[in-house]
């Protein structure tokens, strides 16, 4: 079975805790922890035709701070700076095209790479990563310069 090399950048930012985070491929746990200021993390997994890599923010409860009038003041959040497949450079702009479901707001979802509620970023892929790429050519191509 061929393998890849997945490497992730994630950013937490704590408020009264950090943000626990879990990385799956596959359906299957790669790392579990809580994200402490930047961490770099990298892994080497089996790969199939088709792939998944899904980030979860997990196990957050009320750790927000908002003012009187509703406004955001601070919140416990991960940010996916970028995430590196086989070489390949998932940055912010890439991230942008895929969605986080919040798991407890009824399913909805929203475009973003700021992981600050409970939720799953799911990110499929296929293998071998040429496909996947050619996919992306017209993604790529209505990117700002």
């Amino acid at each position: 079975m061929d393998q890849i090399n997945l490497r992730f950048e994630l950013q937490g930012h704590k408020l009264s805790d950090w943000p626990s985070i879990r990385i799956s491929f596959n359906g299957d746990e790669i790392w579990k922890d809580k994200v402490q200021d930047s961490i770099s993390l990298e892994f080497l997994c089996n790969v199939s035709d088709k792939n998944v890599i899904e980030i979860e923010h997990f196990d957050k409860n009320d750790d927000v701070l908002i003012d009187d009038a509703g406004n955001l003041l601070d919140d416990r959040h991960c940010l996916v700076k970028w995430i590196v497949v086989n070489g390949i450079a998932m940055d912010l702009n890439f991230l942008s095209e895929y969605q986080f479901e919040f798991e407890n707001l009824q399913g909805k979802r929203f475009i973003t790479n700021y992981l600050g509620e409970n939720g799953v970023l799911r990110i499929p892929f296929e293998y071998p990563l040429w496909k996947f790429w050619n996919s992306l050519q017209t993604k790529v191509a209505s990117y700002p310069k």
